[in-house]
């Protein structure tokens, strides 16, 4: 069997991304993102699931309704197209299998 590259250093790291995409603390969650973006900017590759799931933390840290998230960047519509392109680009990978 072949190893399998992986855009994270080690074990820590990981769990790190994990725990900050999927807890509730708003300081995590904006670490783990950051760090997901260096591993899209440098690695170039990120596996399709951690992909997704950073683009819908992304998309809702732009949600004024959700807790922790700083405000409205963008307007009520803005905000619906760009869940709305999240969820696209996940039908159009998945088609792809």
């Amino acid at each position: 069997m072949s190893a399998r590259r992986v855009p994270w250093k080690d074990w820590d790291e990981w769990e790190m991304v994990r725990a900050g995409v999927s807890g509730h603390d708003v300081a995590l969650r904006d670490r783990a993102l950051r760090r997901v973006e260096e591993w899209r900017t440098f690695q170039g590759h990120v596996p399709h699931a951690v992909e997704v799931t950073a683009q819908l933390m992304e998309a809702r840290q732009m949600d004024r309704g959700v807790p922790g998230a700083p405000g409205p960047f963008v307007s009520e519509s803005m905000l619906r197209l760009t869940y709305a392109m999240v969820r696209r680009d996940t039908m159009a990978r998945d088609d792809d299998l």
